[in-house]
């Protein structure tokens, strides 16, 4: 199957839902995304224009009777009096319909109306939503996965910021650009949008464990004495254990994995559990070579950063033992096409930006000192 575009998905979805609204008469219809007990805005149709936006989030524990019946699986009619979850003024009737993924409620259909609606219409609206959502199951579920994202994305971010932003500067730089490598590389072995961008989160919050380490350890100039060294290797372990439970979210829960998998080595030489090959995954991989191509070409306090040169040479010599051969090569190729296109830049690859859907947190990049930060434009 061709890689599902959000755009093109999000344009199919504003029409299809418009041609049905119209149809039946009703004043709204819009998509959501359940996760835990939040209800999260993907899209929507409406008369006229609303207060929330894509990724807006609703809590449905203050909407106990929806809850009860999205969790059950079943469709719900009812006064919004009772539900208190009306989304457009002056509305008299409002209906739900659970949209299902590997028998498990992933979001919900939301319609709602100025008028009242007798039980004939009621069912054939839902008979016209269920049809379109069978026939289109795998981009609905794209589209609702893309706008999560962007707001686990968010989230991450800003967490990031507040986490980092006072630790150590260099690890606050380091994880945008680590992201930024493994999505390059990422492009070019062929991962679709929705692996990329997944892939991009794993590169932001592959080293979050390290606000467990001592701030003296991870600043530390020069070379980690071997308890230093072990102390800082458990930082994976807790990078795991944190990004599962930032990961609640997804339902696929393959982030963490990733993650702990970053400092594995293709001859099995690394760690936490000493993996090899192909046991390792595509994305570990692929990481483990972003996160050592970040830490060669990047400034460290206590030492400039390696020519390009020396780090295509580093590179191919660690071909086979700490990286997948295939993605050493394509590295490779990356470094030298980068280099042609934006000439040596005194040895530094520009670092990450912050990728997170349709350019809505474009800016947030800013750079301070020679380095670039996430400044987060949120309370």
């Amino acid at each position: 199957m061709e890689a599902i575009q959000v755009a093109s998905v999000k344009d199919n979805f504003v029409k299809t839902l418009e041609k049905i609204r119209k149809k039946h008469g009703v004043d709204i219809i819009a998509l959501f995304a359940i996760r835990q007990s939040l209800a999260i805005h993907v899209i929507n149709s409406a008369d006229n224009p609303v207060s929330f936006s894509a990724g807006t989030i609703f809590n449905l524990t203050l909407t106990p009777l929806v809850e009860e019946f999205l969790f059950n699986v079943k469709t719900f009619e009812n006064h919004p009096q009772k539900t208190r979850f009306a989304l457009v003024e002056n509305v008299q009737w409002e209906l739900y319909i659970p949209v299902v993924f590997k028998e498990f409620p992933t979001g919900f259909v939301y319609v709602a109306s100025k008028k009242k609606r007798d039980a004939e219409k009621t069912e054939g609206i839902i008979r016209d939503l269920q049809d379109f959502l069978k026939a289109h199951g795998l981009e609905y579920y794209f589209l609702e996965y893309s706008v999560v994202l962007d707001q686990l994305l968010t989230t991450v971010a800003i967490l990031i910021d507040r986490l980092f932003s006072r630790v150590s500067r260099y690890t606050l730089n380091h994880i945008y650009n680590v992201a930024f490598w493994a999505e390059e590389i990422g492009k070019i072995v062929g991962l679709d949008e929705k692996r990329l961008a997944k892939l991009y989160l794993a590169g932001l919050l592959h080293d979050i464990g390290k606000v467990y380490i001592d701030e003296r350890i991870l600043n530390k100039e020069g070379r980690l004495t071997l308890q230093e060294y072990q102390e800082m290797k458990k930082h994976v372990d807790y990078s795991y254990n944190m990004v599962k439970d930032l990961m609640i979210w997804d339902i696929e829960d393959d982030v963490a994995l990733w993650v702990v998998q970053h400092h594995e080595k293709f001859d099995g030489s690394g760690y936490p559990f000493g993996l090899k090959e192909e046991e390792i995954t595509p994305e570990g991989r692929i990481l483990k070579i972003a996160d050592t191509l970040d830490a060669m070409l990047s400034p460290r306090s206590y030492r400039n950063p390696f020519p390009l040169d020396d780090v295509i040479k580093e590179i191919e010599r660690l071909r086979g033992k700490d990286f997948d051969p295939l993605l050493a090569d394509l590295t490779v190729d990356l470094l030298r096409e980068k280099k042609e296109s934006l000439g040596l830049f005194e040895g530094r690859i520009l670092p990450a930006t912050l990728i997170a859907g349709e350019g809505i947190h474009e800016g947030i990049l800013r750079k301070n000192d020679g380095y670039h930060v996430f400044i987060s434009d949120y309370v």
